[in-house]
């Protein structure tokens, strides 16, 4: 699942997404990429890491 903010700028996404994305992709976005206190991904992507789920869907 991906929930788009209306700026354009952020999106919201699944762990099923998260895991479809993968680790590494996750660390290369760097600070684009939502965390919680443990450094786990929490789902939002911010910016140019939102691309990394966008590119998932398909058309």
């Amino acid at each position: 699942m991906l929930i788009r903010h209306t700026s354009g700028h952020a999106v919201v996404v699944s762990a099923s997404v998260l895991a479809a994305i993968g680790t590494d992709a996750l660390v290369a976005a760097g600070a684009n990429v939502g965390r919680d206190v443990a450094g786990r991904p929490t789902g939002l992507l911010l910016e140019s890491a939102l691309r990394l789920a966008v590119n998932l869907r398909v058309p």
